[in-house]
């Protein structure tokens, strides 16, 4: 939840030395003003698509990546590919 809310004032930061509105940017995403307003705090129930939206129309580049697992988790992690029922 924390990183949402610094990647929303980063989004906001952003917008604002670009000299754009809350409505701007609602109106170039096609989405509605509380969305932007949502993005900006952090709001978790906001999807994904509306998140690179609007970051990508502010000039940030939120790349998806995974963690890959170590070596050493992998070790550790058992999976019982036949679980029993008790």
């Amino acid at each position: 939840m924390e990183q949402l809310i610094k990647l929303g004032k980063q989004i906001a930061n952003r917008r604002e030395q670009l000299r754009l509105t809350q409505l701007d940017i609602a109106a170039i995403a096609s989405i509605s003003d509380a969305t932007v307003r949502f993005i900006e705090k952090g709001k978790p129930g906001v999807s994904i698509a509306n998140w690179l939206k609007v970051a990508g129309i502010v000039g940030l580049d939120l790349s998806l990546t995974t963690k890959k697992m170590s070596d050493e988790m992998r070790r550790n992690k058992t999976i019982d590919a036949n679980p029993k029922d008790d």
